[in-house]
């Protein structure tokens, strides 16, 4: 079961949009930023089904009509859905060509026109450039939404042209209601912890097994900074099971790490591993401030790396890891000299 957008935790963005909806007061552009994992892209297209539909209610598209059936097919001629095509990191310019056409052509159902731009971050230069042209000069009755996990490497200008709806992760006790509400089994506040109480992530973490990735990950670090476990040997892990998906589990255990060290609040570092290699780093108390510094280093290099796997330079990952890596084992061979 997975339940349609809007989502607990989008409430208070679909409310405010509905509003303006009610007003006649929509902006023409929306660039809907947040980490994955948060339904953002669930979330536009369930508004622009609401606001292609011919007989909406309580602020649903109903369903049935015959916009609503086009759009759950996937073939609705005033939606479009953009992103990089199949062996192409990159939003070319000549899609959005297609765009600006489509936007300057009369709606097919006498309604409105919708494009969703997905990884709208992916937009090479040419493209960026070529989209401020319907951004800057609007087609009435037309809405986009671009959607990104990384609003920072778009230009300044597509930001000032468009209204931001920003997703934040719910609280524990949202985020564990729904996930409960699609699962049968599986632990779900692992899956939440390893997520950053993203729902959507967490429920796909857990149907894919990728809780089990993230316990080796730890057992792994674990045993590098104990002086137990060669450091090739977790770049041999990382390329076995991808480095993206190890990077986002890296990231979000630095995150804890950084954030126990310096609050020292138990509650963060509820799996054993976790503890465990909190507890080694906590023993480096006469240096902690330096610890602290060096894992926020690399806690800013790994999601470097994370916006390089997913962008179109083309990086080596196994570089990547073996660079990241190196700086783990600096820490183990300060937590080797502390022991002694």
């Amino acid at each position: 079961m997975h339940t349609e957008a809007p989502y607990a935790w989008q409430q208070q963005h679909w409310q405010s949009l509905c509003r303006q909806r009610q007003k006649n007061r929509l902006s023409h552009a929306f660039l809907i930023c947040g980490d994955t994992g948060l339904g953002k892209r669930d979330f536009a297209l369930s508004f622009a089904r609401l606001l292609l539909c011919q007989s909406s209610t309580d602020n649903q598209s109903c369903g049935n009509c015959r916009s609503c059936r086009m759009g759950q097919s996937g073939h609705h001629p005033d939606l479009r859905f953009i992103c990089a095509e199949e062996g192409s990191k990159v939003i070319t310019i000549d899609q959005v060509r297609a765009l600006l056409e489509f936007v300057s052509m009369t709606s097919h159902a006498g309604g409105c026109k919708i494009a969703l731009l997905d990884r709208a971050d992916s937009l090479n230069r040419n493209a960026a450039n070529a989209l401020l042209k319907t951004l800057e000069e609007p087609t009435d009755n037309t809405f986009l939404f671009l959607i990104t996990d990384s609003p920072g490497t778009l230009l300044p200008t597509i930001h000032s042209r468009c209204q931001h709806l920003n997703f934040t992760e719910p609280t524990r006790e949202v985020a564990r209601t729904w996930l409960a509400s699609q699962l049968a089994e599986g632990d779900i506040d692992a899956a939440l912890t390893a997520s950053g109480n993203r729902p959507l992530q967490a429920l796909s973490m857990l149907e894919a097994g990728h809780i089990e990735s993230r316990a080796q990950i730890l057992q792994s670090l674990h045993g590098i900074l104990c002086q137990q476990l060669k450091p090739e040997e977790f770049v041999k892990f990382a390329v076995a099971t991808g480095e993206l998906l190890v990077m986002g589990h890296l990231s979000n255990i630095l995150s804890i790490l950084i954030k126990y060290l310096l609050t020292r609040q138990s509650s963060l570092v509820t799996e054993a591993t976790l503890a465990e290699l909190a507890r080694v780093l906590a023993r480096l108390s006469d240096d902690r401030a330096t610890i602290v510094e060096d894992l926020l280093v690399l806690h800013g290099e790994v999601e470097l790396a994370k916006r390089q796997l997913r962008g179109v330079s083309n990086p080596n990952p196994q570089l990547i890891v073996e660079s990241l890596i190196w700086r783990w084992t600096k820490l183990a061979t300060r937590a080797g000299s502390a022991a002694a």
